[in-house]
């Protein structure tokens, strides 16, 4: 199958491999029937193909009215739907999380979120690096951010483009470490972003 860099899990899913599991686990995943999920799908969709391939459970969907921005034109409906993911070949971290945001029916934004214990470090960072790599493939301008305050960690933050007068495409990807005040409770969380506006009426300023 032809890989299209537009298609959207092929940038958010491998953020979410398991770097132990065995090459067979790897092979199930048979990644290629996911990419599917593309910019602009609806909603009714993206969940079919998601659920297709995996066991989710819903956490929470709301819905609200964005208003006109400055300039005019018509409100937007804002749609968040969260799903926990239970079961899944391609995910094997814990606490999974997949978020997606819809801008009048129109998919516009994902985020992915998977755990790692305070020893498994070496995991996630396998994971990281094997995302940044993919996401290079993509989006070839990007720059280095890091985390601090309550929590502590680094990323990147990927664009297409260093035309800041073009409609947002971009990509984030980081990893966190949360409770570092508790060494018990402590533990990693890699986090994926995407956001493309290219297909709603969302504009840079507010999204």
């Amino acid at each position: 199958m032809k890989r299209n860099y537009a298609l959207l899990l092929l940038i958010l899913l491998p953020a979410l491999l398991n770097a132990q599991a065995k090459s067979t686990k790897t092979q199930a995943c048979e990644f290629e029937k996911l990419f599917s999920l593309k910019p602009g799908m609806n909603m009714p969709a993206t969940i079919a193909l998601l659920n297709q391939y995996s066991r989710i459970t819903l956490l929470s969907q709301t819905e609200e009215k964005i208003k006109p921005y400055a300039n005019g034109g018509d409100s937007i409906l804002h749609q968040l739907v969260s799903y926990r993911v239970d079961s899944s070949q391609c995910l094997h971290g814990r606490n999974n999380l997949i978020k997606f945001e819809f801008a009048d029916g129109k998919l516009y934004k994902a985020y992915i979120e998977s755990s790692y214990g305070k020893n498994e470090f070496t995991d996630m960072m396998s994971n990281f690096n094997f995302l940044h790599t993919e996401i290079l493939k993509s989006w070839k301008y990007e720059k280095q951010i890091t985390i601090t305050g309550g929590t502590s960690g680094m990323g990147y933050i990927f664009n297409k483009t260093q035309d800041k007068k073009v409609k947002v495409d971009m990509c984030q990807l980081q990893y966190i470490k949360t409770d570092s005040r508790n060494v018990e409770t402590e533990m990693y969380k890699l986090e994926v972003l995407w956001v493309n506006l290219n297909n709603t009426k969302m504009e840079n300023s507010r999204y």
